[in-house]
């Protein structure tokens, strides 16, 4: 059973099949993407956002009075484990930012069992995430419901409405949409046509130049079986010497042409090549494996953490109801492990915050790439807890008063 069989089950579930209440008059489509992604360059790009981003962690905790906790609920179980049954949790992280680049749009589905107790209670249980791979898709609203509703046309041709508040819809290039993420990139897409122009050509001006060395002439009357056999003995003798002359067995001339192929300026392929660079925000630097914490923090910045974000928000959202969120229920998304921090970095960040017991001895030793070791935690003397610090006060004053009192008399 492929993937779009599987979301084809899921879907069905909730498609409406009275579609004809719906008010198209807020009908709105996604434009189409335009294809700029079979450049090596523009897969790169993408490739590294996408690879950064699945090496998030994401977990449902409790917030409360500042203290976090995480949750022993279904859905650590399944982001712990398999969002769905074809993805571990860095594959639906790898997808979704992958598509977010292509489409600008990306979408998970949680499905939901319900269990009924013999007493008639009901226990609602988180089976699966999906990311849903969709052709196209549109919104619409229902003037009956007041709700709005996402169609669904998935990669296998079916067509399925889904109420918004059950998708986890994230977006990028979002503004010039009130419904979508956007990008136009038609300037990109005409940069990278001259790109792929002057990469196919020049191979192409280079064989050329390399095929014809000049015109050979028999001055001699000749058949056309006696020129071919004329021909194949000049190349002969080229090919046994170890100059660059020919001997010819007849009267004949070989006259050599000046062919030189064309090279394009390096600044223009540079050129060309950063604009793709600059409109994913990766640097060739990072592509090379040569980028500077700098660099790294810089694709961070621009790629990752708004994903984060999006993921925390959207993802609590549709994953915890109105009250659930009250009571401090949330996603949150840890990314100690995307790569934007040099190792002199880190050891500065386990010299600050180690001390004051911000991160766990097995945090830092894993912060710097080692296994947790089960040893102690150890916090500074230096540093007193906040309800402390008032006793401390009050016992240091103590001390100070017996001892100046000690002998006075």
């Amino acid at each position: 059973m492929g993937f779009g069989d599987l979301l084809s089950l899921i879907f069905r579930k909730k498609t409406d099949q009275s579609a004809k209440v719906y008010n198209f008059g807020n009908y709105l489509s996604s434009s189409p993407a335009i294809n700029v992604y079979e450049a090596s360059v523009v897969r790169a790009c993408i490739h590294t956002i996408a690879e950064e981003a699945s090496k998030m962690i994401l977990k449902s905790v409790k917030i409360k009075d500042g203290i976090v906790t995480t949750n022993k609920d279904s859905i650590n179980d399944l982001l712990m484990g398999k969002p769905n049954e074809l993805m571990i949790l860095k594959d639906m992280l790898y997808w979704t930012a992958y598509r977010l680049e292509m489409k600008s749009n990306a979408y998970w589905y949680p499905e939901y069992r319900i269990y009924k107790y013999a007493n008639g209670e009901e226990y609602v249980k988180l089976e699966s995430i999906y990311p849903i791979n969709t052709d196209s898709e549109d919104m619409v609203f229902d003037e009956k419901t007041k709700k709005y509703y996402l169609v669904f046309t998935i990669v296998n041709g079916s067509t399925y409405n889904i109420p918004y508040d059950e998708v986890i819809h994230f977006r990028k290039h979002f503004g010039d949409n009130y419904y979508f993420g956007n990008e136009s990139r038609t300037d990109l897409l005409k940069k990278l046509k001259i790109y792929d122009q002057v990469t196919t050509l020049m191979p192409r001006a280079l064989e050329a130049s390399m095929q014809l060395k000049g015109i050979l002439s028999a001055k001699s009357q000749m058949g056309e079986t006696a020129l071919q056999k004329f021909k194949e003995e000049f190349e002969s003798n080229l090919k046994k010497g170890e100059g660059a002359f020919g001997v010819l067995g007849v009267d004949g001339k070989f006259d050599p042409l000046n062919t030189t192929s064309q090279i394009v300026d390096e600044k223009i392929l540079d050129h060309l090549e950063k604009v793709a660079l600059m409109n994913f925000g990766v640097s060739m630097k990072i592509l090379t494996g040569d980028a500077t914490e700098n660099e790294w923090q810089s694709l961070y910045q621009k790629n990752i953490e708004p994903f984060k974000i999006a993921i925390e928000q959207a993802a609590t959202h549709v994953l915890f109801n109105q009250r659930e969120r009250q009571f401090g229920n949330q996603i949150k998304v840890y990314d100690k492990l995307v790569n934007h921090l040099s190792m002199k970095t880190k050891l500065e960040i386990i010299k600050l915050m180690g001390p004051n017991n911000y991160i766990s001895r097995a945090e830092q030793r894993e912060l710097i790439g080692y296994e947790a070791d089960g040893g102690p935690d150890k916090v500074s003397l230096n540093y007193v807890s906040q309800d402390q610090a008032d006793k401390y006060q009050v016992d240091k004053n103590s001390t100070n008063n017996e001892e100046d009192n000690d002998g006075s008399e």
